[in-house]
């Protein structure tokens, strides 16, 4: 039987940004920039710290881990599905958390 409970870490993700959006919505209805901001602050750092996890993954089977190198030798080792779904992802968070914070 496989394990089906997620990661930690993406589980804090998916909650993290729940509260980010939850706040941005928020801070729209009620006509405060602060808590706006506080959620986009949120989804910024979810989505780099997402970013960071999927690039972590990758360069590490390239065999240059955390390395710009690993770039060099990307077509060697190309994203997996999980990683390009990550990126996806958390990009879709960083520009949430910009658009957000403008």
């Amino acid at each position: 039987m496989p394990n089906s409970v997620a990661p930690t870490h993406e589980t804090l993700s998916f909650v993290l940004t729940l509260l980010g959006f939850s706040l941005v919505g928020l801070g729209i209805m009620i006509h405060k920039d602060r808590v706006r901001r506080a959620g986009g602050g949120l989804l910024l750092g979810v989505g780099s710290a997402g970013i960071t996890i999927a690039w972590d993954r990758w360069s590490a089977r390239t065999g240059k881990h955390m390395s710009v190198r690993a770039l060099r030798h990307g077509r060697k080792q190309p994203l997996n599905a999980e990683e390009k779904r990550a990126l996806q992802a958390h990009i879709g968070q960083l520009i949430a958390g910009a658009v957000a914070l403008w």
